[in-house]
């Protein structure tokens, strides 16, 4: 975000930023590789170059990079300000690799901002605007690199035998995170493997006693939110755990089918969205300690909000779950009894959208929604409370979603898994061996 923080405003160029000086994946080079033992990260350096050949010095690019082979996982790509892009990868097994590579934005066009009337000319949750309102649109490039040619390489056998939470256990923590689960992991014969708690995930099963169910889950959320309670339905966690299984249907405002296609002229109100919350929490079913919120306010906010609006509603949201009231003793305590886990966003395949250059869905860009699900995270990191990041998991799925934003109900059943087991232990985050405990807290 740094290369972009003072170029997100719509309209907005900067003086050497024009449509000339876009970067090209076919003529961009990949300068560095160091490419480590299994189990060791790996990164290379991308040097991003003009149409006519000419070595960028200015960050804001958007590059993806896969990797496939007998692992899959999608690298982390650092934009160093100087037209150079390190992607940075962890692979637990040996063998050969293909690197796919993809240049969505340049100039920080997959960072930018709607215009601030952009709601507005939007139905009633600021969707559906008009073709043609921000005029032609041509700056989602979707180029591969090189044009597709391949890009192999050669992990090697590791030379120590060490486990990776005993490679990190003596690595600073920046700061602490209450990570369910991290997210961290690569896909291997169509199964999510974990860098860490893999057995115990995959060996689970209910306890052999009698389980007495307790609680209420309420799944609050998008389509995506949809779609994880009607698999979660199918589920013990629903059908021996919970007493009962309910969801709460959002774009950005509760949404009920006579008000997905409504138009009117208001701006966005985000006092509809924090009263959708409360008028959740404060149910009867949700006041009881064994209830749980599955909480989401992801993919349609990048859409049709800026970033700033955006971090003030996390906010709001924060201070709604952290709300106390005081008891008949006088004490403080909490307002809403049920526990909160945040769930984070998953990542999009905006490459499998019908209208690429589409104006309704212009700031759906994979950069956006990357930064508002980060920033989320992170806030409810510091918020204290337990989270779980399913971000990696689907961005490094290979196959990648069934469209542009919705993944298979067998993408998740890891992340479901890990739900039953949270519930069966009290809901309460299970800690392991120091090793892995402190790398999961330090994973942010």
């Amino acid at each position: 975000m740094k290369p972009c923080y003072d170029n997100v405003a719509w309209g907005q160029v900067k003086n050497g930023w024009g449509k000339l000086n876009r970067s090209n994946a076919t003529t961009s080079d990949v300068i560095f590789k160091d490419i480590r033992p299994a189990g060791e990260f790996s990164k290379i350096f991308i040097q991003s170059k003009t149409s006519d050949h000419r070595t960028k010095l200015i960050g804001g690019d958007t590059w993806r990079v896969y990797v496939r082979g007998p692992s899959s996982v999608a690298a982390t790509v650092f934009d160093h300000n100087n037209g150079t892009y390190e992607a940075l990868f962890l692979i637990t097994e040996t063998g050969v690799y293909k690197l796919l590579i993809y240049l969505d934005y340049s100039l920080c066009d997959g960072f930018k901002d709607p215009p601030r009337d952009w709601f507005i000319k939007g139905n009633s949750q600021g969707k559906y605007q008009k073709e043609g309102l921000l005029g032609t649109l041509d700056d989602y490039l979707k180029q591969p690199f090189k044009n597709g040619s391949d890009l192999k390489i050669n992990v090697p056998q590791a030379k120590m035998n060490m486990t990776l939470a005993d490679k990190i256990r003596q690595q600073p923590c920046p700061y602490a995170c209450n990570h369910l689960w991290d997210g961290f992991g690569q896909w291997t014969n169509d199964t999510w493997q974990p860098y860490l708690d893999a057995t115990e995930l995959y060996n689970w099963s209910l306890p052999a006693s009698k389980y007495r169910r307790s609680g209420t889950l309420s799944v609050y959320g998008d389509s995506l939110g949809l779609r994880l309670f009607g698999s979660l339905n199918s589920r013990d966690l629903c059908k021996k755990l919970f007493l009962n299984c309910t969801n709460s249907y959002n774009f950005l405002y509760p949404m009920t089918d006579d008000r997905r296609m409504q138009n009117d002229d208001l701006d966005f109100m985000p006092e509809k969205i924090l009263e959708g919350i409360r008028s959740v929490l404060g149910r009867p079913e949700m006041q009881l300690q064994d209830s749980v919120l599955l909480l989401n306010l992801g993919l349609h906010y990048p859409v049709s909000v800026n970033f700033t609006t955006y971090q003030k509603v996390m906010a709001d949201v924060i201070h709604i779950l952290k709300e106390t009231e005081v008891n008949s003793q006088g004490n403080k305590i909490p307002k809403y009894k049920a526990k909160f886990i945040w769930k984070s966003t998953t990542a999009i395949c905006k490459h499998k959208g019908t209208t690429p250059q589409g104006t309704d869905a212009r700031f759906m860009t994979t950069q956006r929604v990357l930064l508002f699900s980060a920033f989320a995270m992170s806030a409810m990191c510091q918020a204290g409370f337990d989270v779980i990041d399913v971000y990696p998991l689907t961005d490094s799925y290979p196959g990648g979603g069934l469209d542009v934003v919705h993944y298979a109900d067998k993408v998740f059943v890891t992340m479901e898994t890990l739900l039953e087991k949270y519930k069966t232990h009290n809901n309460q985050r299970l800690v392991t061996s120091e090793g892995k405990e402190r790398f999961r807290r330090c994973t942010g």
